[in-house]
């Protein structure tokens, strides 16, 4: 025999446990493991399950356009919001995430190969301590900026091991040319740059 609410009680308990912060972080984990395990299921259903994602995304409809309908009634939020991020952008630590998130996602939209994290950059970055990879010139840490040592637009790909860090001038001065893999023995710099 059954006692009444036992059921009711154990999803409640199980719905409390998934929304707190550490059932959050269980469910990424395990979905993090699924996906390393099976990388192509999430296409295939995809694929045999149309109706049941268009149906997700008319059920979401609804709660999309009352948001919008409450951040469009409440301006000063977004202007309290915009103002924050055009100052967070000022800082050095803004600065150098805009030009990461940038750099990823030109990648991205010219579809190359491979992809860094935003660690890896600083750590090339921080390895120069503040000397240009191509002149030489001492520029400081925050004023170098990230570049494809074979260019994007070449063919080259957007792991860490086609990046350096060079200063803005060079980089300019560059543009996509190739690299001439020369180093001048007596510096132990790249010297030259494809015409």
């Amino acid at each position: 025999m059954k006692r009444p609410g036992v059921r009711e009680r154990r999803l409640e308990i199980y719905r409390k446990y998934h929304q707190s912060p550490r059932g959050q972080e269980k469910n990424r984990e395990h979905a993090r493991g699924y996906r390393a395990r099976n990388p192509d299921a999430w296409v295939k259903w995809r694929s045999e399950h149309p109706e049941a994602l268009k149906t997700s995304r008319l059920k979401s409809k609804p709660k999309k356009a009352e948001y919008h309908r409450h951040y469009a009634a409440r301006p000063e939020v977004h202007a309290r919001r915009l103002a924050q991020s055009r100052a967070y952008r000022k800082t050095p630590k803004g600065l150098e995430s805009a030009r990461y998130y940038n750099e990823r996602r030109r990648a991205r939209k010219l579809k190359v190969k491979g992809s860094f994290t935003k660690e890896e950059w600083l750590k090339v970055r921080d390895a120069t301590d503040g000397v240009c990879s191509y002149c030489g010139k001492y520029v400081g840490v925050e004023k170098l900026t990230l570049d494809h040592i074979v260019p994007l637009s070449k063919g080259g790909t957007n792991y860490i091991t086609n990046i350096r860090a060079i200063c803005k001038r060079c980089n300019s001065r560059r543009g996509n040319r190739g690299y001439i893999w020369e180093i001048n023995p007596a510096t132990g710099r790249y010297e030259k740059w494809e015409g």
